[in-house]
């Protein structure tokens, strides 16, 4: 067969497109899940709190290396409340999965990962839930919504009510780049098979579709190790390549791929940055996750601490303080830390049960924020840059404390805990990691701000702009 390869114009404009998605689309998409699984852990507690569903006892048992999209198939009356308690943790742990395991880049991204994205983001359908829901999940999550905000106090009407909103609005925005993605994945795929599926077929020139694809078909596993195979795309690099209608049909490629070119700037007199602020806010407050399943475990292994085999000493010690009427603060535990400022190892004191309720505090504060409309945000939104600016600083501060003591107290208890007790053992690492990149992410995003904003100054002063 004559040899033919995609045009080098196909080439350069997909090549200029895949810089736009890992460049401008895939960290607002990654964001937008982010903002995704904020809003819809809230739910989630909130239901599991209420009794609605219990927990999942085999959700620390999960160990993915892939999106599994749960099962959305029916079930009785009888089996509600377990299935969709396994449901709705199993999607949790998918979202959970996607944020803090697949790369967002078109690198990773392939046909295969693209389809479980979007099967993941469409399992629920949020724009449906009410009264004329279908599918077994999202009708089954109607009732259980509606019954939680039967008589439920405000505060957690209004928290279902705006998580549920913030993910109304949010889907929406992540379909439109997804489409973009799945069609320059299908795109890309096509440019592999030209490059090292179809310089290795040898037939002759009037090989029809069934011939030609039955000779791929045979080079394709090692030609393309570990892809998918699609018929429906060999058929398109056929048609595109070798067929009458080839040349138009790349061009319609190369017109939907071709990035319109952004109309000049006005430059403003006066610039706010406050976005930039709002937007590292916003990405600390995506710790607010990790921080209540900290909480929720480190208060588990406080209680197998309690609960362990006290010694005559510890006994002595505790009949003193009785005696004494001194007045019972809780668990109170010593950690270390290294402290990078002096290069030593520190110890500090933790009340337990005075730290887990400032955890569970800022907890809330973050899911606060990630919920646009409510309270916090409306207050944030009205602040100007230094209000802003001081905020963010002090959550990041405050949050690099909390994150130490988590830590410390994490320690303590794999170290403290009799070995025959560790089975029951809840570890943070996952949760630490989460908290870490928030910070991270955080403060990056507030140091960009100061660049900018000292970059502006600067030729304000000279004055330009």
């Amino acid at each position: 067969m004559e040899e033919k390869t995609a045009s080098p114009q196909l080439e350069e404009t997909l090549a200029r497109f895949q810089d736009h998605l890992n460049r401008d689309v895939l960290p607002k998409l990654k964001e937008d899940f982010r903002l995704i699984h904020s809003a819809y852990k809230t739910v989630h507690s909130i239901l599991l709190k209420k009794g609605f569903i219990h927990d999942d006892p085999y959700k620390g048992d999960t160990r993915l290396s892939e999106i599994i999209i749960p099962s959305n198939t029916a079930f009785s009356d009888a089996e509600k409340i377990d299935q969709m308690s396994i449901r709705l943790s199993s999607f949790e742990v998918q979202l959970d999965f996607l944020l803090n395991y697949y790369q967002f880049s078109m690198e990773f991204l392939d046909i295969s990962r693209i389809r479980l994205v979007t099967g993941l983001l469409r399992y629920i359908k949020w724009d449906q839930l009410g009264p004329t829901a279908q599918e077994p999940v999202t009708k089954a999550l109607t009732d259980f919504v509606a019954k939680a905000k039967t008589g439920a106090e405000p505060l957690s009407v209004s928290l279902i009510n705006d998580s549920i909103e913030q993910i109304r609005k949010t889907v929406p925005a992540c379909i439109k780049p997804l489409k973009d993605i799945t069609d320059f994945g299908r795109e890309y795929y096509k440019m592999e098979m030209r490059e090292k599926v179809f310089p290795a077929i040898k037939t002759s020139a009037q090989s029809g579709k069934d011939e030609i694809l039955r000779q791929v078909k045979k080079v394709f596993p090692s030609a393309m190790q570990g892809k998918a195979f699609y018929p429906e795309l060999v058929e398109e690099v056929f048609e595109e390549d070798f067929g009458q209608n080839g040349e138009k049909l790349k061009a319609a490629i190369i017109q939907r791929f071709t990035l319109k070119e952004a109309k000049p700037k006005v430059v403003q007199q006066k610039i706010s940055f406050t976005g930039m602020l709002m937007d590292a806010i916003r990405i600390l407050a995506a710790g607010a996750g990790p921080l209540e399943e900290s909480a929720a475990k480190l208060v588990e292994n406080n209680i197998l601490m309690q609960n362990k085999k006290t010694g005559f000493m510890e006994k002595l010690k505790q009949w003193i303080s009785q005696m004494s009427n001194k007045q019972d603060e809780g668990a109170i535990y010593e950690i270390d830390y290294f402290d990078n400022v002096s290069s030593t190892t520190k110890h500090e004191r933790i009340l337990f049960d005075v730290f887990i309720a400032d955890v569970q505090k800022r907890a809330r504060t973050f899911n606060g924020i990630n919920v646009r409309g409510s309270a916090v945000t409306s207050r944030m939104e009205k602040s100007d840059e230094d209000t802003l600016y001081s905020f963010l600083e002090k959550q990041i501060s405050d949050l690099a404390i909390i994150y130490r003591r988590l830590q410390g107290l994490d320690n303590f208890f794999k170290a403290e805990i009799p070995r025959e007790q560790r089975g029951g053992l809840k570890g943070i690492k996952i949760e630490l990691t989460g908290i870490n990149n928030a910070m991270a992410r955080a403060t990056q995003k507030k140091h960009e701000y100061i660049a900018r904003k000292d970059e502006h100054d600067q030729m304000r002063k000279l004055g330009i702009g």
